[in-house]
């Protein structure tokens, strides 16, 4: 049985970001598209209908610069919109079947999206960084929102509470999507986010690894995630400081998320005091939850919530690298017999290794698995953890052993 032996202090890598004043887009200008990025489509509160009239949502932010490209795949001319600070629509551009443009704009500015010949609203694209826009028909799913189709069928269009049948036997990371009782609902396990997230923290691990990658919990040919409303609200979990990510297992056994040969990643919409993310890091601190602090509010750092999930399974970005660092440090990594261990958990001898922790900032660009192999991954050294042999791993390595103290 695992046992929750104590607790040590939520994790924090912060990226820091310039904000200056409030923006609009660029003047268009028109460019053929290559190699670009997905932006993952998000949702909208409005049902698309003959009324010419949008609702009121608004551009915000501003201060993130970000080049879009619009591409319509729709049969039917598409017509884009800006939708202002004011909640105000400027036409910039009308797109046949296929056609595209390039525009320079801001994470989180809004733009809609209207059929051309009778203004007929499709739906509203909130950017959250450089890529790619598909304008596509949208899919009618409820009676309150919209949703474009989902990229490459890794979301599922129903909300899941529960933990679904498995694809997999045996050790496998599920995935949750978190909000406490007062919390706001962004539906990132629904709209694509969680889900292209995921592909790209995994993508990058196989990249390092060469082949073998985590196993994550999977349903009917989809991942799956489910949705959790905690019965405590956000300042209640937020008052628990370092303990915010035993507040949030506690709760998860709570609603029956307590299967033996399961590791869930949690993607918590609510605050923390103290950092962006925890994870336990057995044998000193066993338990079944890493999980990242969306809204989290770290002294003397910027708010969590000023990081993006990737848009793209190819541009890992903090929020990816931090989970798959949740995920480690509760499989044991980095152990403390490793060469460079340092600070509960971490190493010292890289700044753009995945686990490194100092005084340097951590370096997210070329991030590595385990710098020259030997702290956690691959090494030689048979009396020390081996995240190479772990039980978490897909295709499972031979003779795989669970994380410290797992049954």
């Amino acid at each position: 049985m695992r046992k929750i032996l104590l607790s040590l202090t939520g994790l924090c890598f912060c990226l820091f970001l310039m904000r200056d004043a409030g923006n609009q887009p660029t003047s268009p200008s028109v460019m053929s598209i290559t190699g670009s990025t997905a932006i993952q489509p998000r949702y909208t509160n409005h049902l698309a209908s003959n009324q010419l009239a949008g609702g009121q949502d608004c551009s915000t932010g501003g201060t993130v610069a970000a080049t879009v490209n619009f591409v319509n795949k729709r049969a039917a001319a598409s017509a884009v919109y800006w939708v202002g600070y004011d909640c105000t629509e400027t036409l910039y551009a009308t797109l046949e079947a296929e056609q595209n443009f390039a525009q320079n704009t801001f994470v989180d500015h809004l733009w809609r999206f209207r059929n051309a010949s009778d203004g007929q609203l499709l739906y509203d694209q909130r950017i959250s960084g450089t890529g790619t826009v598909e304008i596509s028909d949208p899919q009618i799913i409820d009676s309150q929102h919209v949703y474009l189709p989902l990229i490459a069928g890794k979301s599922a269009a129903v909300r899941q509470t529960s933990d679904q049948p498995d694809a997999l036997s045996g050790y496998q990371v599920h995935l949750v999507y978190a909000l406490p009782s007062d919390g706001v609902d962004h539906e990132y396990d629904l709209n694509g986010a969680l889900a292209t997230s995921v592909a790209a923290f995994q993508k990058w691990l196989v990249g390092q690894t060469g082949g073998p990658k985590l196993r994550i919990d999977s349903a009917d040919g989809q991942l799956d995630i489910s949705f959790v409303r905690f019965s405590q609200n956000d300042a209640t979990i937020k008052a628990r400081g370092v303990f915010v990510r035993e507040a949030i297992q506690e709760e998860l056994i709570a609603q029956g998320f307590s299967a033996p040969k399961k590791l869930y990643a949690v993607y918590y919409d609510g605050s923390s005091s103290v950092s962006c993310g925890g994870g336990a890091w057995p044998p000193l601190l066993v338990g079944s939850v890493g999980a990242l602090y969306l809204l989290g509010e770290p002294p003397g750092g910027i708010p969590c919530a000023n990081n993006h999930f990737s848009t793209s399974e190819d541009t890992p970005g903090y929020l990816e690298f931090a989970m798959i660092h949740e995920i480690f440090h509760t499989l044991g990594v980095a152990p403390d017999c490793a060469p460079h261990h340092t600070r509960s958990g971490h190493v010292s001898d890289a700044t753009n290794d995945l686990m490194y922790a100092g005084d340097a900032p951590w370096n997210l660009v070329d991030v590595k698995l385990d710098f020259n192999n030997d702290d956690y991954y691959a090494h030689n050294n048979p009396n020390c953890l081996n995240l190479a042999k772990s039980a978490f791993l897909e295709p499972l390595p031979e003779n795989a052993e669970a994380p410290p103290g797992w049954e």
